[in-house]
């Protein structure tokens, strides 16, 4: 059974006291006030929590550690956007973007690459965020941050 741990969100992030954030490695993530819903498909630990810590001010953020966790997720709830980590072959990520957009058609589809590379015409709206990047710059992208925010 999987083991939960709750992290309180730090007040300068969040601006709001007593916002929490589930960090559980089966999908839930946030609570509290939010604008809309993201799906963050990362396999490392840290690099989750960080994401999910940061955008919890704006979002309710559901996270997952494999693709098979994600496609489930999505075809069954909507999602304003998708976070999907370098390491989903470019067929997952397809998948996951056309499972988003059958229950929201105007998800965005963000995925976080090593290096840059031209996007192919089958891939619908999808955004790559060349790592190391800041987490203000995934904000921006998901359009709840200023540019100056970097």
């Amino acid at each position: 059974m999987a083991r939960s741990m709750l992290i309180r969100c730090p007040q300068e992030l969040c601006m709001r006291p007593r916002h929490a954030v589930m960090a559980k490695t089966t999908k839930k993530a946030t609570r509290g006030p939010q604008r809309g819903r993201v799906l963050l498909l990362e396999p490392d630990h840290l690099t989750r929590w960080s994401i999910t810590t940061y955008l919890c001010r704006w979002f309710a953020v559901e996270t997952v550690e494999s693709s098979e966790d994600a496609a489930r997720l999505v075809s069954g709830e909507p999602f304003d956007a998708l976070v999907l980590s370098d390491r989903v072959s470019d067929g997952e990520v397809k998948t996951l973007h056309s499972f988003a957009a059958g229950q929201n058609p105007r998800v965005k589809t963000i995925r976080t690459v090593t290096a840059a590379s031209e996007p192919t015409s089958g891939q619908m709206s999808l955004v790559q965020l060349e790592k190391p990047f800041q987490l203000a710059q995934l904000a921006q992208l998901l359009g709840v941050a200023q540019p100056d925010m970097a």
